[in-house]
C-alpha cells in the first residue's frame, strides 16, 4: 500500500540515516545532522569529568590523611604533656610532705642518719652525683648535717621510694647541710635542705622536681 499523494517509488527509497530519527527523502534529499559526533563528544566529556572527580577524591583523601596524622600527633603530645604535668603535681606534693617533716622538728634534730648517708653516698651513683653537684654550688665550708643513730625514720633517710597519689613509684632524695653565713661581722650557719623527687618507674631516674629551703637556728 502507498500513502495518498506520494509516489510509491519515492517512499520505497526512504531509509534511516545513521540511526537518526529523521528520514531522508529521495526527492527532497533533506539530511538531518548526524548524532554520532555529538555522542562521541558527550562521552569524551563524561570521561574527562569522571577523571577529574577521581583526582579530586584522591587529593581530598591526601588532605584528610595529613589532617588526621597532625591531629594524632597533637593528641599524643597533649597526652604526654598532661602526664608530665600530673607527675610534677604529685612530685610537688611529696617534696612538700618531706619538708614538713623537718618543719615539725627542733633545729638540732634536723639531719640525716650518719651511717646511712655514708653508705648511700658510696654505693648509689645517682645520689652521689646529686650530692656533688649541690655541694659545688654551696658556699665554701658547707658540710653535711648528720645525726648518729638517727635511725630509719623518713626524716633520717637520704633515699626513700614512696608511692604517689597516682599509684606510681617516686624516689625521694634528701640532702641536708650547714652553710656558713656572715653579715656585718656576724656569723652563723643556715641549715639547707634540698629534696629531689625522681620518677622511679623510668630508667635513668629522671628528675621531676627539686626544692630547697633553709632553717635558721632560732627557727626550730
Amino acid at each position: 500500500m502507498t500513502e495518498p499523494g506520494r509516489p510509491a517509488a519515492t517512499l520505497s527509497r526512504r531509509r534511516l540515516e545513521g540511526g537518526s530519527h529523521h528520514l531522508v527523502d529521495a526527492t527532497s534529499r533533506r539530511v538531518d545532522a548526524a548524532p554520532w559526533p555529538r555522542l562521541v563528544w558527550a562521552r569524551g566529556r563524561l570521561a574527562a569529568e569522571d577523571g577529574f572527580g577521581l583526582i579530586e577524591l584522591m587529593a581530598a583523601l591526601v588532605v584528610l590523611t595529613i589532617a588526621l596524622l597532625a591531629l594524632a600527633a597533637g593528641y599524643d603530645e597533649a597526652f604526654l604533656s598532661l602526664h608530665r604535668s600530673s607527675q610534677k603535681t604529685v612530685a610537688a606534693q611529696l617534696a612538700n610532705q618531706q619538708l614538713e617533716l623537718y618543719r615539725a622538728l627542733p633545729y638540732a634534730s634536723i639531719g640525716l642518719d650518719e651511717a646511712t648517708l655514708a653508705a648511700v653516698t658510696s654505693s648509689d651513683s645517682t645520689y652521689a652525683a646529686d650530692h656533688a653537684s649541690i655541694g659545688a654550688a654551696d658556699p665554701v665550708g658547707t658540710a653535711d648535717t648528720t645525726i648518729a643513730g638517727c635511725g630509719t625514720a623518713p626524716n633520717c633517710l637520704p633515699i626513700q621510694t614512696v608511692v604517689g597519689s597516682d599509684h606510681r613509684d617516686y624516689r625521694i632524695e634528701t640532702l641536708i647541710r650547714d652553710a656558713p653565713e656572715t653579715v656585718t661581722g656576724v656569723s652563723w650557719s643556715e641549715r639547707l635542705i634540698t629534696v629531689i623527687v625522681q620518677d622511679a618507674d623510668t630508667a635513668g631516674l629522671p628528675e621531676l622536681l627539686r626544692l630547697t629551703t633553709g632553717f635558721d637556728r632560732d627557727a626550730g
